[in-house]
């Protein structure tokens, strides 16, 4: 009978710390959501504003193929300085309305200072 409780236990105890690394994974892995209303076809790429939680963007690259979204990832990664892997269309991918979801966990930046990043693009 012992061994029963002492089971019992052990499995209560790996699932207490299975929560405590899952509620620990939310905290290490966040994720930004930004809705991003695209232009595509553009002659250059380039920010246009950045209001009200909307990142109007202009892409060189034509909707066709998903060659947008494409240019879209690269265009952030490159102007946010934030890897093309952390950078992911979620929904709209077909839509001109999109929301963009950032990782920034293995990034060592904020939310704060990636929009700080997305403003000081505006002004150049």
């Amino acid at each position: 009978m012992t061994k029963k409780g002492s089971s019992n236990s052990s499995k209560q105890q790996q699932q207490q710390q299975q929560i405590i690394i899952n509620n620990n994974a939310k905290v290490d892995e966040p994720i930004i959501k930004i809705n991003v209303n695209v232009h595509p076809n553009s002659k250059e790429s380039s920010i246009v504003s950045f209001e009200d939680q909307i990142l109007s963007l202009r892409i060189s690259e034509p909707p066709i193929d998903g060659k947008a979204n494409i240019g879209v990832i690269e265009f952030l990664s490159k102007e946010l300085n934030i890897r093309k892997s952390n950078i992911e269309v979620g929904k709209g991918s077909k839509s001109r309305n999109k929301s963009v979801e950032i990782d920034i966990s293995s990034e060592n930046i904020t939310k704060d200072e990636l929009f700080e990043r997305i403003k000081s693009k505006l002004n150049n």
